[in-house]
């Protein structure tokens, strides 16, 4: 019996494998870690209206040592829309009052207050209401996208915001 063999093409000089690529992105994320931005302009991510609510995310992939974090501010001049999610989420109340709804619980919150979107089994429904018709409330919303990978959470569209002009969910 013949055997053949073909040889392949040896790798281009300096080309990276699978180890050195991971050697390199450990590297990048400690330097970003000791070297990032540590101040994001209010200004730097303008918000845009979505059917959930009008948003601006305040950690897009910039050279920051939060890369890991999902930061939303939202804006609420009546109401968001509603979604589902298994949880996992935080939203700090900057200004206003008002109220959530989580899984037709109604959970009261006014300026510097947490609210914890507990993780379920499930998921868990929630939407958020501005009590003041006078002035909007504005909150933002964290969430670790490891850990939101992890628990396989998905965001489940359910109702879009009122002031949503686009096109029907």
């Amino acid at each position: 019996m013949v055997y053949e063999r073909e040889r392949t093409r040896e790798p281009e000089a300096g080309a990276e494998d699978a180890y050195d690529r991971s050697l390199r992105l450990w590297k990048e994320k400690r330097d970003r870690d000791l070297n990032g931005d540590i101040i994001i302009k209010g200004d730097s991510t303008p918000p845009v209206q979505t059917q959930f609510a009008l948003m601006g995310q305040m950690l897009p992939k910039l050279n920051t040592p939060l890369q890991e974090w999902n930061l939303w501010r939202i804006v609420v001049p009546t109401q968001t829309g509603k979604q589902a999610q298994q949880g996992g989420l935080a939203f700090f109340i900057e200004q206003g009052k008002g109220h959530s709804v989580l899984n037709n619980e109604r959970v009261d919150w006014k300026k510097g207050d947490l609210v914890v979107v507990p993780i379920r089994e499930n998921e868990v429904e929630f939407q958020h209401y501005n009590d003041d018709p006078d002035s909007p409330s504005v909150c933002y919303m964290f969430r670790h996208r490891f850990f939101k990978e992890e628990i396989g959470s998905i965001t489940r569209h359910i109702e879009d915001s009122p002031d949503w002009t686009g096109s029907a969910s």
